[in-house]
């Protein structure tokens, strides 16, 4: 039996690491932050960078091709920030 790759979006693990650095007692959060608005922000910010490059690679705006790229309950942040920069970009 070969090894199972599991493929994460570099958002997962970017948000895993404030766990991983609590964990060893290195890390603070900012007192304004928590961790579903950095989540959020990361997914509104892939979305709109994929938005950005389907655009200027000539392909119409179709957010739902990204699916493997997002999080299910991050869906509509990915959609929102996928769209605004679809339309913005110029080809």
């Amino acid at each position: 039996m070969s090894p199972r790759v599991v493929r994460l979006p570099l958002t997962t693990l970017l948000g895993a690491l404030p766990i991983a650095l609590a964990a060893c007692g290195s890390y603070v959060p900012p007192a304004s932050s928590s961790g579903t608005d950095a989540n959020a922000s990361a997914y509104f910010d892939d979305g709109c960078r994929a938005g950005t490059a389907d655009k200027q690679a000539g392909l119409s705006m179709a957010y739902q091709r990204k699916a493997g790229a997002y999080d299910s309950r991050y869906e509509s942040t990915y959609q929102a920030g996928y769209e605004k920069c679809w339309n913005r970009t110029n080809r």
